[in-house]
């Protein structure tokens, strides 16, 4: 991964093709949950770039999209809106969601699902 990313004084070709590698990377990586944050500061750092935090799969899904609709990696959260800025919260999905949209959705459905096991548990 390293001697692929790293782009001292890459074409513009070379370095679309690692943004988009080192996106990919991060998108695949925001669902598993023992991934260390440390991947994710190295692609940024190797890349020289925050543009692999925004980019974007073919759901047109960023890594904030995917790691927030896990509800499990707020530590990964932080970093990704810190270094994203306001293009990563403002990013909008292939449904137009953008992060905030998919996390608010994530605890309704969370708030939907302990409501009908109370239910079942009091009937």
């Amino acid at each position: 991964l390293g001697k692929t990313l790293k782009v001292a004084n890459a074409d513009e070709a070379t370095q679309k093709r690692n943004i988009r590698l080192g996106g990919t990377v991060l998108i695949e990586s925001c669902s598993k949950h023992s991934v260390p944050l440390k991947l994710f500061e190295l692609v940024v750092e190797l890349t020289g770039s925050n543009e692999p935090l925004l980019y974007q799969d073919d759901a047109f899904r960023t890594p904030l999209h995917a790691v927030i609709s896990q509800l499990s990696r707020p530590d990964l959260c932080q970093f990704l809106v810190d270094e994203g800025g306001s293009a990563a919260l403002e990013s909008l999905d292939h449904s137009g969601l953008r992060p905030i949209d998919v996390l608010t959705q994530r605890i309704l459905m969370l708030v939907e699902r302990l409501r009908y096991l109370q239910k079942r548990v009091l009937a």
